[in-house]
């Protein structure tokens, strides 16, 4: 009988492959969004020190009242765009988590075949062992004496 070979092993090959590729683009994109999410928490921080520091002081001049507004205004902007950074990002984190589990469904279902197919060819193996085995007993039984070699005890 002949050696086990898997015909969909190239395909196997190619889904680990897009499956290694669905991976590290989930990391990438996981990684975005942990430094975004540390931009947001750096605006959040500044904000808060600026608001505190406008609690702090007990007089302001006019011109001070208009930079502390306009820049908290700014920092409020900033800090909205970012969260719709975010928002864009854990999007992006749940496609490819999507992406990832598809790829690694296809390639598991390959698997699963492929060791179905292997356990299907040893069982196949061991039935025709079992036959030879059976041929040869078959024919030691049949044989005439004559042809068996007599052996001196």
């Amino acid at each position: 009988m002949k050696k086990y070979r898997f015909r969909l092993q190239r395909v196997l090959d190619i889904k680990e492959v897009i499956q290694q590729i669905r991976e590290r683009e989930l990391a990438n994109s996981l990684n975005v969004l942990e430094s975004e999410q540390l931009v947001l928490d750096n605006h959040r921080e500044k904000l808060q020190t600026y608001q505190d520091e406008i609690r702090g002081r007990r007089r302001l001049s006019i011109f001070e009242m208009r930079f502390y507004s306009s820049y908290l205004t700014l920092l409020i902007f900033e800090i909205q765009r970012q969260i719709n950074r975010i928002s864009e990002c854990e999007k992006e984190v749940e496609d490819k988590k999507k992406k990832l589990e598809w790829a690694y469904k296809e390639r598991q279902a390959i698997e699963n075949l492929k060791q179905r197919t292997r356990e299907e060819y040893i069982r196949d193996f061991d039935k025709d062992q079992q036959i030879q085995g059976d041929e040869i007993s078959l024919s030691k039984y049949f044989l005439p004496e004559e042809l068996i070699p007599k052996l001196d005890i």
